[in-house]
């Protein structure tokens, strides 16, 4: 299930479930997990910085 989330990212920029996360960061929402990523224009890149759960 989690793997299908980031799949998402490949898709599509702006998945639903993500949200902006400062200027150059998104971050996707997926249940308890956060994923902290960015898309590099120039070279069509995508960085995924970190996933982890989410504070409780």
């Amino acid at each position: 299930m989690l793997l299908h989330a980031t799949d998402q990212l490949a898709e599509s920029e702006r998945p639903e479930g993500s949200c902006a996360w400062g200027v150059q960061h998104r971050r996707l929402h997926h249940g308890p997990w956060r994923i902290p990523h960015r898309i590099d224009q120039d070279t069509s890149t995508l960085h995924i910085e970190h996933v982890g759960r989410a504070a409780v």
